[in-house]
């Protein structure tokens, strides 16, 4: 979930949460039309999530009018850049010891391998699950088929969420619409057959 700390957005309300699905998109989108040479929005935010199975949480700024991109892109950029920037490191080491810059390339390293991507999997996921509702909700005429494969996404999507909050990124492949094809099954099985015909003629 992402709380919005502080804004000179009019488009956002301190105070205000969504999920990071929609927090990712909707930072995007300020970024984009920010009118060209106006300055820009400073938007302080925090992310609340459980990761490795425990309760953290991220605070971070992104300036909408920079071109940062979604609030994802905005915290890898950010990230990439201080782990490349020799002044940095030279601040860190000159100030707080070699000990302090090895705890903050770590620090860089994980946020950049292991939680950008963890966040990015949540979001495919919220995509996945919307994808999977709107025809459910929609009133649309759906073959038992496309029901019960919209259904086995809905549930693998609930399946997945705890296994990435427990650090497991490895996801099981999702369901496919073509296993739910009640007639390509059937067509499958038909070859199948015939393979198994053809084998033992040619014995």
């Amino acid at each position: 979930v992402v709380t919005v700390l502080r804004s000179e957005s009019p488009h956002l309300k301190e105070g205000q949460t969504m999920p990071l699905h929609e927090a990712d998109a909707l930072f995007a989108k300020l970024d984009a039309e920010y009118p060209a040479g106006m300055g820009y929005d400073k938007t302080k935010f925090r992310i609340d999530f459980t990761f490795r199975g425990k309760p953290d949480n991220y605070e971070g700024r992104q300036d909408f009018g920079d071109g940062d991109g979604s609030l994802i892109q905005h915290i890898r950029g950010y990230h990439e850049y201080y782990a490349q920037d020799e002044s940095w490191k030279n601040h860190v080491l000159h100030h707080e010891g070699p000990e302090a810059w090895e705890a903050d390339k770590a620090q860089r390293d994980m946020l950049l391998h292991e939680f950008i991507p963890y966040m990015e999997l949540h979001c495919n996921l919220a995509a996945m699950e919307q994808e999977a509702r709107r025809p459910l909700r929609s009133g649309e005429t759906l073959t038992p088929e496309q029901t019960a494969y919209f259904n086995a996404v809905l549930d693998y999507v609930k399946e997945c969420r705890p296994l990435l909050n427990q650090g497991q990124y490895h996801l099981p492949e999702p369901p496919q619409l073509a296993d739910f094809d009640q007639s390509l099954q059937d067509y499958k099985k038909q070859i199948e057959t015939i393979r198994r015909v053809l084998k033992n003629a040619e014995r």
